[in-house]
C-alpha cells in the first residue's frame, strides 16, 4: 500500500506540526552538521595532497576521520530517521483513516521515512556504514605507504 501524504499546513494542528518538527527538524541538523564536518575534513585533505603531502601523518588522521564521520553520519541519520518515524507513526495511528481500502489496519504495524522501512522488519543495512569502513581500511592503507616513504627516506 503506497500513498501521497498531502498536508494542509494552514490549519492549525498542533499535534501534526509537532510530528513534523520531530521528523524534519532533526534530521536537517544531522545532516548539516555532518555535510560540514566531511566537506571541512576533505577540504583540509586535498589541500595537503595539493601541496604534496600524500603519505603524512595528518593525510592520515584525515582519512580515518573521514570514514568515523561517514559511520558516525550513518548511525546518526538512522537514530532520526527511526524517531521520525515514530512521531508520524504515532500521529498516522491516531488521527488518519482509510476508508474503503482492503486491509487498513496494516497500516499502524509499520511507516517508510525515506528509505526505511520501520515495520519491525530486519534492519536492511546502510550503505554509509561500509562506505565508512571501506574509507577505514583506505587509511590504513595510508599508514602502510606512510611506513614506507619514511623508510625510503631513511635509506636515501
Amino acid at each position: 500500500l503506497r500513498g501521497t501524504l498531502q498536508v494542509d499546513l494552514t490549519k492549525s494542528d498542533d499535534v501534526l506540526a509537532s510530528a513534523l518538527r520531530w521528523a524534519i527538524i532533526p534530521a536537517m541538523i544531522v545532516f548539516t552538521v555532518f555535510s560540514f564536518l566531511l566537506s571541512t575534513a576533505l577540504r583540509d585533505l586535498c589541500a595537503k595532497i595539493e601541496r604534496g603531502e600524500v603519505f603524512s601523518e595528518t593525510n592520515l588522521r584525515l582519512v580515518g576521520n573521514i570514514g568515523w564521520i561517514i559511520i558516525g553520519y550513518s548511525v546518526a541519520a538512522f537514530v532520526v530517521q527511526f524517531t521520525g518515524a515514530i512521531a508520524m507513526g504515532s500521529y498516522f495511528s491516531q488521527h488518519v483513516t482509510f476508508s474503503g481500502i482492503e486491509g487498513a489496519a496494516q497500516f499502524s504495524r509499520g511507516i517508510t521515512v525515506g528509505k526505511w522501512n520501520f515495520s519491525g522488519a530486519p534492519f536492511p543495512g546502510n550503505l554509509g556504514l561500509v562506505t565508512g569502513c571501506l574509507v577505514l581500511m583506505l587509511a590504513e592503507a595510508f599508514r602502510q605507504g606512510l611506513k614506507l616513504k619514511e623508510e625510503s627516506d631513511l635509506t636515501v
